[in-house]
């Protein structure tokens, strides 16, 4: 088993008020949609989801992601760590600035990481496709989540 992770982050602004912003990004229920192949999502606790992947399989490996997130919310800060078992880890950290009554400057940073089952040296040359496939994924997901918000707020 290899672990195989990626990391993005992006500072951008999003025209919607900071409270709007703030709260989609912290409510897995709200932003599930803009995750690429998301099987399921369930509650567990208040602050605590779990999240299966559709499973996917390339050069004859197949994975099907399954993790738990806990998710953290302060007035302009929301972060995200990984509780528990399961092949996947997800951490990372948005920080929200209001420009105005209807602006928001937002930063967020994010590492993901999947446990595949392969030899050690085919993760070496497996990880930089991986860690590009995951920064698509992370930027795909902010400018939905963008649109969203923006959508909501015309």
């Amino acid at each position: 088993m290899t672990w195989l992770e990626g990391e993005a982050s992006r500072h951008y602004t999003i025209d919607a008020p900071l409270a709007d912003v703030a709260d989609y990004f912290s409510n897995p229920k709200r932003f599930h949609e803009c995750v690429d192949e998301v099987e399921s999502i369930e509650q567990v606790d208040d602050h605590t989801w779990a999240w299966t992947l559709e499973e996917m399989s390339a050069k004859g490996v197949g994975f099907q992601g399954h993790y738990e997130v806990q998710y953290d919310r302060g007035d302009a800060r929301v972060t995200w760590t990984t509780v528990g078992d399961g092949n996947m880890r997800s951490e990372g950290e948005a920080t929200f600035e209001a420009i105005g009554d209807e602006r928001t400057r937002v930063e967020y940073e994010e590492t993901i990481a999947a446990e595949v089952s392969i030899p050690s040296l085919m993760g070496s040359a497996l990880e930089p496709i991986v860690a590009r496939q995951i920064r698509k994924g992370i930027n795909s997901f902010l400018d939905c989540a963008q649109r969203r918000l923006e959508a909501g707020h015309r």
